[in-house]
């Protein structure tokens, strides 16, 4: 049990008194408070009437790294060409990294398999199923392979081996 001196005392009122502060004033960013403790003028946030100007344009992603390695490795194994994004349902626009159409082959490369990535989360689980088994439907090979594969070599073994 801790005894009450006026040094405790004086520092409850101290803490209560901030607290009281900040339930009237609400939260402050934390660059404010941190500019504050340094000594630099705080950064202002946009206003609103700027950040309404400038919308987030949708940035179109590229070809992951280990689908660059992929693509790689399936010219140095002098294989057909693959064609990138093949779009093999147009209703629902879903496409395959790598595929080639004449043999009804496609590759998946799937990112993030270690670090909770799109394809290992419940919702991207469950549509990866779904597009999966509409491809499969339609007579579609899917090979699927995480980056370990690539790297390691087994996933252009496997395709070898798919195509040949």
């Amino acid at each position: 049990m801790t005894r009450s001196t006026p040094a405790n005392a004086r520092v409850s009122a101290q803490i209560a008194g901030a607290s009281r502060a900040l339930r009237k004033r609400g939260p402050v960013p934390l660059d404010r408070a941190l500019s504050h403790l340094i000594g630099a003028p705080p950064v202002r946030p946009p206003t609103a009437k700027k950040a309404a100007a400038k919308p987030k344009a949708k940035r179109k992603a590229g070809p992951s790294a280990i689908e660059e390695t992929f693509a790689l490795h399936v010219r140095a194994e002098k294989l057909p060409a693959p064609v990138r994004e093949h779009q093999f349902d147009s209703v629902r626009r879903w496409r395959f990294d790598f595929a080639w159409p004449d043999v009804r082959l496609a590759v998946e490369v799937e990112g993030g398999t270690w670090t909770g990535g799109r394809h290992t989360r419940g919702s991207g689980y469950a549509a990866d199923c779904e597009k999966y088994n509409a491809a499969a439907l339609a007579g579609w090979r899917v090979l699927r392979f995480p980056g370990d594969a690539v790297n390691s070599g087994a996933a252009i073994a496997t395709v070898v081996k798919a195509l040949r």
